[in-house]
């Protein structure tokens, strides 16, 4: 199953979602309206029985369709009410449960390691590096991913999981919370969360009631019914969490599996938590409403046990490894003052020399690729492999560290972001000192920048892009006037020589896209219209136009190339007489309100304009690298084995 039948599968999922939710509306409207008619006509208050025909008034079909629309109006209400406080991000989630942000500048051996695998993970399947949160009052071993989008996603893990498992044990969690990340789970759990605390407040009325104790009007018959029904409908929701949630915990398994390639990786971690004394459980209060989300079963075993939504530990254990002999393993003992380290039995000191990828940078020299596989690779939308991780963990360990230093600190990761447009041109460089300087009032920063490009034209990576998804959480911890100064002084460096290249182009659309995402008056998860290709025929054209422009085919090819495209399409246009970034940019943000299907048909049109010549043009893949973060559709970066890299003599 690939990316977008993911996220077909979500959305089918999200529609039997509803339609549960409304068969549990109903049948508690049902049981309500009974609740209230037994209440009243046993109730001592024979005047609210007005006999008509010989029947009480309230025993009548528009009574009932009160009762529907009252239901179905607090329900409604409270699940809403909460779909819009999760809309935030996925930190209100992790936040609920006594989640605590880990600081990108943090010393704690533990959670730098964490830190570290997330970015790996994250630069191997293209996802810009979500925030991690620390459940530090929780020695059990789960963690979660939680969202609606791939840019407000953040992992939330136990203290207990980054202290009781190896490195690559570690890896196999994270891995699996990022299958979740990518296949678009995160969206329809943030949904089952606000469902469930709809339903839930029909006995929190209930309950309020209950403990009026008004024997006069026996209010307090009405609220313990109200809440018998309340869990009732709990029970309901706990089954509808179960049926969605079930499969996709063991394709997340799978996933991991696939992605590390390391099968004692997940498989031991699962057979730690057999073998620890608190397994999955989390203390917090609100523990039960992530449980449809963690790595682990969070709640009690008897409720587990009867609405489960997760597979029990042992199934999931034997689809990895089928062999399995029964036994746990025991949580790792370590302590603070001798820390474990728990290398990766994969991890080596790589250099960026055992991978080449071909995404580059704006100095590199604009080389060419040909390789049977690069169409595949070009398409592994969400399609994480071993090699990702490898090249990801090479590239990071290579990392300069003054630049490794400054992009996890919120105060010189600003210095990183100028320093990537830095040009190599001496009189260029005085320019953009003098704008540097007169942005920030002092030339401290311009001379802080100017040290950073020394480091930055030396580093041997040709992936700088990456570093901008190593700096997104970070970015995303300043404050909107220092990313607003931040964003007009990226601008300005980028038109310094009174053009935009399209690194800088490509740099400066992904910074505003992030930037978007952070605004206090986003919320994501908002209803978009969604559109066809005839409602942006002309936006689709100038996205096809561009790859084709900034290949190396001659003109002739390019048309070609672009009328194949239009034809796949089906879709009538010539090649656009002028090109510009800025309705590039415009065009892209119109295609993110495409639906699924048809993103995946742009994507693969893409895919096969940048192989039309088979060969592969470093701005092509920026290019695509682009147009897969603005449609929110992460492609990992594209690899080449040294081996194949040395065969075609690049």
């Amino acid at each position: 199953m690939n990316f977008f039948q993911w996220q077909r599968d979500a959305k089918r999922k999200t529609q039997r979602l509803l339609l549960l939710m409304c068969i549990t509306v109903v049948l508690l409207s049902v049981g309500i309206y009974f609740l209230i008619f037994l209440v009243f006509w046993f109730a001592a208050d024979t005047h609210l029985a007005h006999l008509q025909g010989g029947m009480p008034w309230f025993f009548s079909w528009e009574f009932y369709l009160i009762c529907l629309a009252v239901v179905t109006a607090v329900i409604a209400g409270g699940s809403l009410t909460k779909l819009h406080k999760l809309a935030a991000g996925g930190f209100t989630v992790a936040e609920s449960v006594g989640g605590r942000l880990i600081e990108p500048t943090t010393e704690d051996f533990y959670e730098k390691r964490l830190l570290n695998v997330v970015e790996e993970m994250a630069i191997a399947s293209g996802c810009g590096v979500p925030e991690v949160y620390l459940l530090d009052s929780e020695s059990s071993i789960n963690a979660f991913a939680a969202g609606y989008e791939l840019d407000d996603a953040v992992i939330g893990v136990t203290k207990g999981c980054i202290h009781s498992l190896t490195r690559d044990e570690l890896e196999g969690v994270i891995a699996h919370e990022f299958s979740h990340i990518i296949h678009g789970d995160m969206r329809l759990n943030i949904r089952l969360i606000g469902i469930v605390f709809g339903i839930t407040m029909i006995s929190q009325f209930g309950e309020h009631l209950l403990y009026a104790r008004n024997d006069r009007n026996r209010s307090w018959l009405l609220g313990g019914g109200l809440l018998l029904l309340g869990f009732m409908g709990m029970m309901a929701a706990s089954w509808i969490k179960s049926s969605i949630c079930r499969t996709r915990e063991y394709l997340a398994d799978a996933s991991a599996l696939q992605y590390t390639r390391n099968p004692d990786g997940i498989t031991h971690a699962l057979k730690r938590i057999g073998g620890s004394q608190v397994g999955t459980f989390l203390n917090a209060k609100r523990a039960t409403e992530v449980t449809h989300m963690t790595f682990g079963r969070c709640t009690s075993r008897f409720a587990a046990e009867m609405f489960a939504s997760h597979p029990p530990l042992e199934d999931r254990i034997r689809k990895l490894e089928p062999k399995w002999d029964g036994h746990f393993l025991s949580p790792l003992k370590t302590t603070l003052d001798q820390p474990q380290s728990g290398t990766s039995s994969t991890e080596q000191s790589l250099t960026l020399d055992d991978t080449v990828m071909m995404a580059v940078s704006r100095q590199s020299s604009p080389s060419i690729a040909k390789h049977p596989h690069t169409q595949q690779a070009v398409m592994q939308v969400g399609e994480i492999k071993h090699d990702h991780i490898s090249y990801a963990r090479a590239l990071l360990n290579s990392l300069p560290k003054l630049v490794t230093m400054a992009i996890h600190d919120p105060q010189q990761v600003h210095l990183v972001m100028m320093a990537l447009l830095f040009s190599h041109d001496e009189d260029e460089q005085i320019k953009q000192l003098a704008l540097v300087a007169q942005a920030y009032g002092d030339n401290t920063t311009a001379v802080a920048v100017q040290q950073m490009a020394s480091h930055l034209i030396n580093y041997s990576s040709q992936d700088l892009l990456s570093l901008l998804e190593i700096a997104k959480p970070v970015l995303k911890l300043m404050s909107l006037k220092q990313r607003t100064q931040l964003n007009g002084c990226l601008f300005a460096l980028g038109k310094a020589d009174g053009k935009l290249c399209l690194f800088e182009w490509a740099l400066l659309a992904m910074v505003k896209h992030y930037d978007n995402k952070w605004s206090e008056t986003y919320r994501a998860g908002s209803l978009k219209k969604s559109l066809d290709f005839a409602s942006v025929a002309d936006d689709v054209q100038v996205i096809i136009a561009a790859l084709c422009q900034v290949s190396h085919m001659p003109t002739s090819q390019q048309l070609t190339c672009f009328a194949a495209a239009m034809q796949q399409l089906s879709i009538k246009a010539n090649f656009p007489a002028t090109l510009s970034f800025g309705r590039l940019h415009k065009a892209l943000q119109r295609c993110t309100q495409l639906k699924i299907k048809d993103k995946e048909t742009l994507i693969k049109t893409c895919s096969d304009c940048v192989m039309f010549d088979q060969s592969v043009v470093l701005k092509e893949v920026q290019l695509m690298r682009v147009i897969a973060v603005i449609l929110d559709c992460p492609i990992p970066p594209v690899i080449f084995l040294h081996e194949s890299v040395k065969e075609l003599q690049l």
